[in-house]
């Protein structure tokens, strides 16, 4: 059991309930469209503006992409300690089951993506405060990019920011860096004349989306999202005293995971009418805490 847990088959059984779940979904909604109109900082994105055929395609290739990137992650950083893909076919079963939430696509899957690709960018500069400013200026301009168009991925800038702290990459240039990113993709924008930075600009008011919540139908999304919150918390304390007695270096790469699990639940508590959002994120750092246990309880 073992074996086919941590091996290809367990990886390959989960890949195909979640295409099965997407395209099933795709079937009975008539494409999955997205649930709402992407609001982001300068762009709108209407909801049927885009192609039938573009949310499933983008669910598959997001979820797809960030269980490979979650496994090269593990390959390259050793942050489990142990060869396994258990956590990308959790993570896959995870977000499977709560596609059947909203039946719609969720753009949170997207976010999940472009964070696992930052992890690489984040890790890979341990240590590295003297010569880590190109990768901080890269990462933050990915974040402001995917600000434009839809406002969720800022909550990706805390994680990103406290990632290159919690590696020891960031300093005051790194910081400088940090904030040309994050501003380069709007004055592109403005500059090529695709925004106008005065009547274009659309920040996310908090209270008109309090108050425009559906409670009727956010009741059953907060209930998994506090279960899933429950579990990650005690699965990770289980694995705490484990994890410090690992070297340096695996410690702050398994505690960034942790940081990432925590932001998700405050972006989640915060602007919970869009709860779903915020939770592949959370799937994936549950995923990972319950390979983490269940490769330390093989040993």
């Amino acid at each position: 059991m073992d074996e086919f847990l941590n091996g290809k088959g367990f990886l390959i059984t989960a890949g195909a309930m979640a295409l099965a779940v997407i395209i099933a979904l795709a079937g009975a909604t008539g494409a999955a469209a997205p649930y709402e109109t992407w609001q982001g900082l300068f762009f709108t994105i209407e909801a049927q503006s885009l192609p039938s055929w573009l949310p499933p395609v983008l669910s598959i290739l997001s979820l797809g992409g960030t269980a490979a990137l979650l496994i090269l992650l593990n390959r390259r950083f050793n942050f489990i300690r142990a060869v396994t893909f258990m956590f990308a076919a959790v993570y896959l079963l995870l977000c499977a089951a709560s596609l059947w939430l909203q039946s719609e696509f969720n753009i949170g899957v997207v976010l999940t993506l472009v964070l696992s690709a930052l992890m690489f960018i984040i890790f890979r500069e341990y240590q590295n405060s003297e010569h880590a400013q190109r990768s901080i200026f890269m990462a933050f301009a990915v974040v402001g990019l995917c600000g434009l168009f839809h406002y969720a991925a800022l909550f990706l800038i805390p994680i990103v920011f406290i990632g290159f702290v919690q590696v020891q990459a960031m300093s005051v240039k790194g910081a400088v860096a940090a904030l040309l990113g994050l501003t380069t993709p709007v004055w592109l924008a403005v500059g090529l004349g695709f925004v106008n930075p005065i009547y274009s600009f659309n920040a996310p008011d908090l209270k008109i989306l309090w108050h425009s919540a559906d409670f009727a139908h956010l009741q059953l999304p907060i209930i998994v999202a506090a279960i899933t919150a429950l579990v990650t918390i005690v699965v990770t304390t289980l694995n705490l005293m484990t994890v410090l007695n690992y070297r340096l270096q695996t410690r702050m790469y398994n505690a960034f995971i942790v940081i990432v699990a925590m932001i998700a639940v405050i972006a989640m508590a915060v602007d919970f009418t869009h709860i779903l959002t915020y939770l592949p994120t959370l799937n994936m750092c549950l995923a990972i805490q319950i390979a983490h246990r269940a490769t330390l309880n093989r040993r």
